[in-house]
This record gives structure tokens, C-alpha cells and sequence, in this order.
């Protein structure tokens, strides 16, 4: 349900604003609500802003790939992002 998750993502991002210092690298799954709200720079874990991820193959199947599949922990770690969000959805995370 989106309402939910964005309700989620900008309670996120607000907490994160009111915690982080500026410059923070923020590193993200689901790049929207999160960043916009917390207003820090932020690295999409996912590849979309990464050409080296995006063009890689899934790293699994399923429902979630093959967008969500893709990442490159090595990568991430790399840009070594102060606070990390990864997130594959509210419905998800509420069966967790």
C-alpha cells in the first residue's frame, strides 16, 4: 500500500534528518521517500544512480527481480555510507 509506505519512508527520513550531520552518505534500497525527507545525499544501493550495478544481471529471482536484485555489497561498503536503509517493502518487513 503506498500511503503506508510513504508515511513510513518520510518518518524515516525525518528521523534521519534530526540525526545525521549534512553531509552524511546515506545508502538506500528504496530511494524516494527516505532521501527526499532527510534531505542528505544519498547512494541507491540498487544501481539506479550506480551504471556499474545497473547493468548487472539479479543476483536472485522472484517477485523482486530483477530491480531489487541487483546490488554490489563490496560497492556499497566502498562509499562507506554513513547510515544504510534497505528496504523491500512494508508488506515484507511486516511478515518479518
Amino acid at each position: 500500500m503506498i500511503p503506508g509506505y510513504t508515511a513510513a519512508g518520510r518518518e524515516g527520513g525525518l528521523w534521519l534528518r534530526s540525526a545525521a550531520e549534512p553531509a552524511d552518505l546515506v545508502g538506500v534500497t528504496a530511494a524516494g521517500a527516505v532521501p527526499y525527507y532527510a534531505e542528505l545525499p544519498a547512494y541507491d544501493i540498487l544501481g539506479i544512480n550506480d551504471p556499474e550495478v545497473a547493468g548487472r544481471r539479479p543476483r536472485h529471482t522472484g517477485a523482486w527481480a530483477p530491480g531489487h536484485h541487483r546490488y554490489d555489497l563490496d560497492r556499497l561498503l566502498e562509499l562507506r555510507p554513513r547510515w544504510i536503509v534497505w528496504d523491500f517493502g512494508i508488506r515484507v518487513n511486516e511478515q518479518r
